[in-house]
């Protein structure tokens, strides 16, 4: 028997796998893909390794976690993170440009002069996630020590408590004026969420001000060296790391998990198995748990306490590898936010991420910006990203879907061209992945990246408490627990639950 089985090889998982295993307990993790990762993976085109979902993470300050947890785990030092230069992004709305430098201040100064009648304004509300940063990075790694605390929240996190209540809508609206403002500061929405009125002020808050004082890299070589490091501390430790290997059930008996069912092998020699474990650890979707992998009156707690809770969007990605390097073409900027004019106010943000192509809100990263590693000498690799629904592709033949992907990539390279002059006759491939590509993949509900939308009834503290399951020995880490989606709140998240289960003494 196992100390910890776990369900799912993305990056929560590895982080969990890889923090038990290395304190000595017994670790199996079961992945129904190729390769460990889940979302940070990479594969190869033509030469380039192509990055499946990592545009940048926030730097390494002193307020950093991630940090911490992979010098802990050992594999710190063997990645490199590259700075990403110049500015978080480029807020491109019609004919309107604005840069968003890093730096606290910077952006401060950057935004007041551009919005002078807002200038006050603008200091405080960036200092106001810079202080809710603060209070909730002091958070200790142990959910006993969090749980100790809990009487004192309101003298040691007034912050956290009581500011930035709310959407992030709701509070740039009650805090600024300007409507081109409120879009800027929140330019980069589209990797986290699709409605500025639905997704928690403190949640976004607090992801903006890291990236802004702490700067941005990217991990050179794209992040599978980071799943594949993981991997090995996992099997360097005793551990395994079972790939091709899908989890077809989890067995109940007596209020717990009491066995792993899985299937492996190729389509023509499907095998069956099962494995046991004292604790299970799912870092899985948590509807597809409930719904596929557990008995329907398994878990009446867990099924009551997110029935309620909803689905965060999909992303489709173009990725498009280049005969040269885009700054060569006059590319200036990593990541390019791209507002359509029709986009006025933060009331249609929501409208367009369902809109026509042509006018969807784009994040456009030009990895050429940066020693990525990712593209053969003299060549680029360029990603593409906008919101994007599972309903808009479910259903569809596999013809109707290949003449679908085939429209809206025509449609993506001629936005590109349009930031980019010259671009599209230095294409050498293009290849776009839709919210069922993600699904295929991951099994993550309606391919989203995000798990449960991070609203302000669910999110941080309160969906730690909501999604925890009632079976005694189940737990959940990744997108759909605390902290929820991203590669900083995958590994806290993993992390989180490895002390966790540490503390419980397997």
């Amino acid at each position: 028997m196992y100390d910890v089985v776990i369900v799912g090889a993305g990056l929560a998982g590895l982080t969990a796998g890889a923090k038990l295993a290395k304190e000595g307990k017994r670790v199996c993790v079961l992945e129904k893909h190729a390769r460990p990762g889940g979302c940070a993976t990479t594969y190869r085109r033509k030469r380039f390794e192509v990055e499946v979902s990592l545009h940048m993470v926030d730097g390494f300050d002193d307020l950093d976690c991630k940090g911490p947890i992979l010098e802990d785990l050992g594999v710190l030092d063997d990645l490199e993170f590259v700075s990403v230069p110049r500015s978080l992004y480029r807020f491109a709305h019609g004919d309107r440009d604005l840069e968003m430098p890093f730096g606290l201040e910077a952006a401060i100064e950057a935004l007041s002069e551009r919005f002078p009648e807002d200038h006050k304004r603008i200091r405080r509300v960036l200092r106001r996630m810079s202080k809710v940063r603060r209070e909730l990075s002091s958070f200790p790694y142990s959910p006993k020590a969090v749980s100790r605390r809990v009487p004192f929240f309101p003298f040691l996190y007034p912050n956290f408590l009581f500011a930035m209540r709310g959407s992030l809508g709701d509070y740039l609206d009650r805090s600024l004026r300007s409507e081109e403002l409120k879009l800027a500061l929140s330019g980069d929405l589209a990797f986290f969420h699709d409605d500025p009125y639905t997704i928690s002020a403190k949640f976004f808050g607090v992801a903006q001000a890291a990236f802004l004082e702490a700067g941005a890299c990217y991990l050179k070589g794209g992040s599978q060296r980071l799943s594949n490091r993981l991997r090995d501390v996992i099997e360097a430790n005793g551990g395994e790391v079972r790939l091709r290997h899908r989890v077809t059930r989890l067995v109940t008996e007596r209020g717990r998990v009491s066995a792993v069912e899985f299937e492996h092998g190729s389509a023509a020699r499907r095998r069956e198995g099962r494995v046991e474990g004292r604790q299970v650890l799912a870092n899985a979707a948590v509807p597809q748990v409930l719904d596929e992998l557990l008995a329907p009156d398994a878990d009446r707690g867990l099924r009551r306490r997110v029935g309620r809770m909803k689905v965060a969007s999909s992303v489709s990605v173009l990725h498009v590898g280049f005969s040269k390097p885009l700054r060569e073409l006059g590319s200036r900027h990593y990541t390019t936010m791209a507002f359509d004019p029709s986009v006025q106010t933060l009331r249609d943000v929501a409208p367009n991420a369902r809109g026509p192509w042509e006018r969807r809100t784009l994040g456009f990263t030009d990895y050429s910006q940066l020693d990525s590693g990712l593209a053969p000498e003299g060549k680029s690799l360029a990603a593409v990203c906008a919101i994007d629904y599972m309903d808009d592709w479910a259903g569809l033949s596999d013809a109707a879907y290949e003449a679908k992907k085939a429209e809206v990539t025509d449609v993506l390279l001629d936005r590109v061209e349009a930031l980019v002059p010259g671009s599209r006759q230095h294409v050498e491939f293009a290849e776009l992945g839709t919210p069922r590509t993600v699904h295929h993949y991951t099994l993550n509900t309606g391919g989203s990246i995000g798990g449960y939308v991070q609203s302000p009834r669910n999110s941080l503290l309160r969906r730690f408490f909501r999604v925890r399951s009632s079976l005694r020995n189940l737990h959940f880490a990744g997108a759909w627990q605390f902290p929820g989606g991203g590669y900083t709140c995958a590994m806290l998240g993993g992390y989180l639950q490895g002390v966790h289960l540490l503390e419980s003494r397997l």
